[in-house]
């Protein structure tokens, strides 16, 4: 059972890795609807999962434009976006943190898929085996688009999802964002 928490655990502490956070308290009116976090959050179709949390937005302790979903069947996988004023810096932090070797996770390294992005300013994604179940992988993703930081946690493995449903959140991610961004033309959104 330790192993399902992994995604969870790294989300949950996502506020311990990050720096400069905007606690705002109400949203910006500029943006449009296609730009606030809680409509760009991965549904369960795009993964192939059987079912979808609730989705929390804004995320407690967090800027107001922000929201995390989870999502079951047949593993776990979690998804958050979060706009902050110093987005880059954020990034780095979060991938310094996510992307390390534990005594539950070993180590880390990009997996055997073809990612496509088209509008991310950077991202990473990597997998690494659980040391106590080495056919089982987490995989996670984490991007800078513009002023947002994105994460996706997905746990792989013959029992779980698999390397193409991490691959089909990674494009919808990428899809959501782009679709948030033609209706913004060149300006940057602020959180």
């Amino acid at each position: 059972m330790k192993i399902k928490l992994i995604p969870i655990i790294f989300l949950a502490a996502i506020t311990i890795g990050l720096v400069g956070c905007n606690y705002e308290e109400a949203r910006n009116e500029s943006l449009s609807d296609q730009c606030l976090a809680i409509n760009m959050i991965l549904n369960k179709e795009d993964i192939s999962a059987n079912s979808a949390g609730e989705v929390s937005s804004p995320i407690s302790g967090e800027p107001i434009n922000s929201a995390i979903n989870s999502f079951t069947g047949p593993g776990l996988a979690s998804h958050w976006i979060i706009q902050y004023e110093r987005a880059e810096e954020n990034f780095q932090n979060y991938t310094d943190f996510v992307f390390v070797t534990s005594r539950t996770i070993g180590q880390w390294e990009e997996p055997s898929i073809e990612i496509q992005n088209s509008v991310a300013d950077e991202y990473k994604y990597a997998c690494a085996p659980f040391i106590d179940a080495p056919e089982k992988m987490q995989c996670m993703y984490v991007g800078r688009y513009r002023s947002y930081l994105v994460a996706f946690g997905i746990d792989i493995g013959p029992n779980d999802f698999t390397l193409d449903c991490f691959k089909s959140g990674i494009d919808a991610i990428d899809r959501e964002m782009s679709e948030c961004f033609a209706t913004l033309g060149d300006s940057t959104p602020t959180p």
